[in-house]
């Protein structure tokens, strides 16, 4: 989790980030984070956020059963909002993730997935919803190498309406030979107090 972190710090400073980012507000703010080894083996994945932990303390406790090897958590203390399982309207099953924001963001939120790969190519799949938002998303898409290096960076590849009912997000590209690893982002460019924003059934799909 503190290599996931110190990539996340170097990210904002980077001056690539600073580059892409140029038209957005200063910082970016990490929603939610999913972690997998990088030595884990590529294969296709499936969350939908279903029997597990029914709150999220500190950075870890929503994830798969095997908490160590995958799980999920807000970010770091001190950002305004706050996380929970919500069962009064899912895509699909009984739950879904809730990110209620408690004071204005002037900074953009992010969402970060991470996740081992192995070639070929890609594709991320999501449903989302939003509440009070006032602005679309963009989705991105960022390859790693076995050394955590970021290779490739997919800025603003898929746009997220915004919207009070559930939209399934779909994006693809082609892997690096030396990519190892990904992480997906949806970000805004600001978030009011009291805006809300649903997750649900994230899938990567991968092929040759």
């Amino acid at each position: 989790m503190r290599s996931v972190i110190q990539s996340f710090r170097n990210f904002v400073k980077s001056p690539e980030r600073q580059k892409n980012c140029s038209l957005w507000p200063a910082f970016l703010v990490a929603i939610l984070c999913a972690v997998w080894p990088v030595g884990a083996q590529a294969q296709d994945e499936s969350f939908d956020f279903e029997n597990i932990a029914p709150n999220l303390p500190g950075w870890r406790g929503l994830g798969s059963v095997d908490s160590e090897q995958k799980s999920w958590g807000l970010s770091q203390p001190g950002f305004p909002f706050i996380g929970s399982l919500d069962g009064t309207q899912p895509h699909a099953g009984g739950n879904c993730l809730k990110v209620e924001f408690t004071q204005d963001v002037t900074n953009v939120g992010i969402m970060l997935m991470n996740a081992p790969v192995s070639g070929g190519s890609l594709e991320v799949s999501f449903f989302i919803r939003s509440e009070g938002i006032g602005a679309d998303g963009l989705v991105s898409l960022y390859q790693y190498d076995s050394g955590g290096q970021r290779t490739q960076l997919h800025w603003g590849i898929s746009k997220v309406q915004e919207s009070s009912t559930w939209s399934e997000v779909t994006c693809k590209i082609n892997l690096l030979p030396d990519t190892a690893s990904i992480r997906f982002s949806v970000s805004y460019p600001s978030v009011p107090a009291g805006a809300k924003i649903w997750i649900d059934d994230i899938t990567l799909k991968m092929s040759n």
